[in-house]
């Protein structure tokens, strides 16, 4: 059986963006998975049937708090994204201000 492309397919917040070949400790096989960019930035690598199962949805940003900071105010601004940028391992956020 040829396995599936699912590059540039999307799941939940991941997107495929090119098969790896990982080793199984146990068993001594191989097993392809994929490499996904999620929407925060991160990266996972991530079993096929995983994502086509909907089992996993993100890099695991989905539970932390910090990615719901999205239409939040502080102040004068407003979280509207998530930047690509990192400060010491965290994400950056694109902001708006009341000012314009």
């Amino acid at each position: 059986m040829k396995p599936v492309d699912i590059t540039g397919q999307r799941f939940g917040k991941l997107t495929a963006v090119k098969p790896v070949y990982r080793v199984d400790s146990k068993s001594g096989k191989s097993k392809r998975m994929w490499l996904c960019k999620c929407d925060c930035g991160n990266k996972k690598v991530v079993l096929a049937t995983n994502l086509t199962k909907g089992i996993t949805r993100s890099c695991g940003c989905l539970r932390s708090p910090q990615y719901h900071y999205e239409g939040r105010r502080f102040g004068l601004l407003t979280a509207v994204e998530p930047c690509d940028d990192r400060y010491n391992s965290k994400t950056l956020w694109k902001c708006k201000c009341d000012c314009g």
